[in-house]
C-alpha cells in the first residue's frame, strides 16, 4: 500500500502545472487587418453558388416526387387520402 502512494507522490510531484502557458516573444495578437481579403466579383460568385444549389434542390425535388409516386404505385404504403370501400 505504501508502494502505491510513493508512486503517486512521485508523480504528483513530477507533474508541470496545467496553467503554464507562456506566449511566444515575438507573440502578436491578432487584427483584422489579417484575414484574407476577398477577391474577385461577388455578384458572379454568387450567381454561380445559387445556380449550383437551384439545380439540387430540384433534383431533390424531383427524386422525391419520383419515390412518392412510386411507393404509392406499388401500393407499399396507404396514404388513406379517401375513406376505405368497405367498413369491416
Amino acid at each position: 500500500m505504501n508502494s502505491g502512494k510513493l508512486i503517486a507522490r512521485t508523480l504528483v510531484r513530477n507533474m508541470t502545472p496545467v496553467r503554464t502557458y507562456k506566449a511566444p516573444s515575438a507573440y502578436r495578437p491578432p487584427t483584422l487587418n489579417d484575414l484574407p481579403v476577398p477577391q474577385g466579383d461577388f455578384f458572379m460568385q454568387h450567381a454561380a453558388r445559387e445556380r449550383k444549389y437551384n439545380a439540387y434542390l430540384a433534383a431533390g425535388v424531383l427524386i422525391f416526387a419520383t419515390t412518392l409516386f412510386v411507393v404509392k404505385e406499388s401500393k407499399i404504403i396507404n396514404f388513406n387520402w379517401s375513406p376505405p370501400d368497405t367498413y369491416e
